[in-house]
């Protein structure tokens, strides 16, 4: 093999040794057994590149898969977070439009048989001043350092009460690492509440999208803008505040307290589990009357002079030493005076956690829904890619205002064949897509591409996701026919555009499933095409072995005769297809062109009748 490719790079090469060896059995033989040899060892070699490709393209895979199932247990814990602030929110919103005037003597009856006696006996003056003194303290040298407790000037009250408004909805049962990015950029897009004022429900959704529960967002700037069209500023008032849209009597007590120096209070979940355990009050407290004990407690606690930092300093203690299933009494500042702890310590059958009663939640229903990601291809002319419809919620109920993907709700679990005239009728009656309009469009492609569960504070609910691609033939009027542009039911964006959009923790779910379907489809065209390429190289691989043992075996019956350099020139150019067979699979180069030259070379050697 070695003189053949010397015979082919080196023109002063003795002929007469490539002659010898081939007129000699023995040699024929032995070189037959190389050529296998090598072309055993080439063919081994060949395989390599592509089993790497696909050992690497499984363990990015794998990869990816991983950081997807990461992903959702971070998507799941703040869904948590998520619908404990939705009912906390929901319930606040609900006590603030239904809360009706009771006579003052049955509230006084309701709330000593609640407590055991008279309110305004339950903390001593000497009690009082030790659990303000204690807390205080404690805050001014362990209190975190959180971006919305930045101090401002008596000039700069108005800013100050809306930094503490912002800081407060967003961190309503939601954990203070989420809640300080989102401050941050909120505060860099809308640093007044002037600015925020000039905003759009829009713009403050895509700000808020992660945080859940949207219609925090949408009281905000409803509040806001009624400050900012109001004539007399920002209310400096816990009373004038709890008139602003939006704002409750916690936010309202936060505000006037922290920005205006108010004493009044601020009640909320870490602020009553304290006052339980300060107190041992194992009554339920989401009862109503309860709650009002809880606020008259804390009003008697508040200190004069400091009420914004003795409020902060309460919820403080109960977010970072008084939890709730491993409080730190330890290191409690107010352990002396906490008589749940007192409790615990003589009897030990009793816990500090026992207060205050845990209450049990109802166990949430189950539902199902089909969502169907619409994607339409040449929606305009001077548009490439594909475009994604997005459906926009009812403005009244869950998930108000807020954009969407296309689904149904199904009151059971249905099959595939169920789930999709489902979404056919809904596509045809919600916004007049005609699925089966085949003027208006083709359709490309549409399977299921797979199922996830999202919870919310009352619901379980089932999704399953599918994928519609279609390709428009008419115009737009004709794909949704009969729809009115100006009602924005529903609008088609680019799937760049629909990552920055503020989609909730349930939509942004949807995508991935795409990208996934996208991935698996790229890797099997992949690996087909590798398929087929390499059965081509092992075809024109086993013409040129036979064209070159059929002309040497020829040889061994009949001399050698006729035109010479041809003959080397084909056996060099079968040696050379075995050479580089491993380097051009692994750079994806075709062999159709070269094979068929081989075999014009071997009809042209056939028909001189030199074979």
């Amino acid at each position: 093999m070695a003189c053949l490719l010397r015979v082919a790079l080196n023109p002063t090469f003795e002929r007469s040794t490539v002659a010898s060896q081939r007129q000699n059995p023995k040699t024929i033989l032995s070189f037959h057994c190389k050529v296998s040899s090598f072309k055993t060892k080439t063919m081994s070699q060949s395989f390599a590149p592509r089993e790497k490709l696909m050992r690497k393209c499984r363990e990015k895979k794998e990869a990816e898969r991983e950081a997807e199932r990461e992903a959702e247990r971070e998507a799941e814990e703040e869904e948590k977070a998520e619908e404990a602030e939705a009912e906390a929110d929901k319930e606040e919103a609900e006590e603030e439009s239904e809360e009706e005037e009771e006579e003052e003597e049955e509230e006084a009856e309701a709330e000593e048989e609640a407590l055991g006696g008279d309110i305004e006996d339950l903390f001593s003056e000497n009690e009082t001043q030790k659990i303000r003194m204690g807390l205080l303290d404690w805050y001014d040298v362990n209190k975190r350092d959180l971006p919305w407790r930045n101090r401002r000037s008596e000039s700069e009250k108005e800013r100050r009460a809306y930094e503490v408004w912002v800081s407060e909805i967003m961190l309503q049962q939601t954990r203070v690492q989420t809640v300080m990015k989102y401050y941050k950029r909120w505060m860099q897009k809308w640093p007044t509440i002037y600015d925020l004022g000039q905003a759009s429900l829009e713009e403050v959704n895509e700000m808020w999208a992660g945080l859940g529960y949207y219609r925090r967002a949408r009281f905000l700037l409803e509040g806001a803008k009624m400050v900012v069209a109001g004539t007399e500023g920002f209310p400096n008032q816990a009373s004038s505040l709890m008139k602003v849209k939006g704002i409750g009597q916690y936010t309202a007590g936060a505000i006037a307290s922290i920005a205006f120096n108010e004493a009044v209070p601020v009640v909320d979940g870490n602020v009553i589990r304290v006052l339980a355990r300060l107190k041992a009050i194992s009554a339920n407290p989401k009862d109503r009357l309860t709650a009002r004990n809880f606020w008259k407690l804390a009003a008697q606690l508040v200190d004069p002079s400091r009420p914004g930092d003795f409020n902060q300093s309460l919820m403080e203690l109960g977010a970072t030493l008084c939890t709730v299933s491993k409080p730190s009494c330890s290191s409690c500042p107010v352990s002396s005076q906490c008589r749940a702890f007192s409790l615990s310590e003589e009897n030990r059958t009793i816990s500090v956690t026992d207060y205050p009663t845990k209450v049990i939640k109802a166990k949430p229903r189950h539902d199902f829904c089909c969502v169907c990601v619409l994607e339409i291809h040449n929606l305009e002319r001077n548009q490439s890619g594909g475009r994604f419809v997005l459906v926009k919620r009812p403005e009244q109920g869950l998930l108000a205002g807020l954009w969407e993907f296309p689904s149904v709700i199904l009151n059971e679990e249905a099959d595939s064949a169920t789930r999709r005239n489902a979404i056919n009728v809904y596509l045809k009656e919600a916004f007049r897509f005609h699925v089966e309009l085949k003027k208006a469009c083709t359709i490309v492609s549409r399977e299921e591409l797979g199922e996830f569960v999202h919870i919310f504070t009352h619901i379980r609910r089932k999704v399953y996701v599918e994928l519609l691609v279609v390709q428009l033939t008419g115009g737009t009027e004709d794909l949704f026919k009969g729809q009115a542009k100006d009602t924005l039911t529903w609008k088609c964006v680019s799937s760049d555009v629909l990552s920055t959009l503020g989609l909730t923790s349930a939509v942004r779910k949807v995508p991935p499933f795409r990208l996934q379907h996208i991935k698996r489809l790229s890797l099997d065209v992949m690996v087909e095409k590798e398929q087929i390429l390499e059965c081509r190289c092992i075809q024109w691989l086993k013409h040129t072995s036979k064209a070159y043992l059929f002309l040497m075996s020829h040889q061994i019956e009949q001399p050698y005769r006729g035109n010479e350099n041809s003959h080397d020139l084909l056996l060099t150019l079968f040696f050379m297809l075995l050479s580089f067979y491993s380097s051009c699979l692994a750079l994806g180069i075709k062999f159709g062109d070269l094979g068929l030259k081989l075999n014009s070379l071997v009809s042209t050697e056939k028909s001189d009748g030199d074979v």
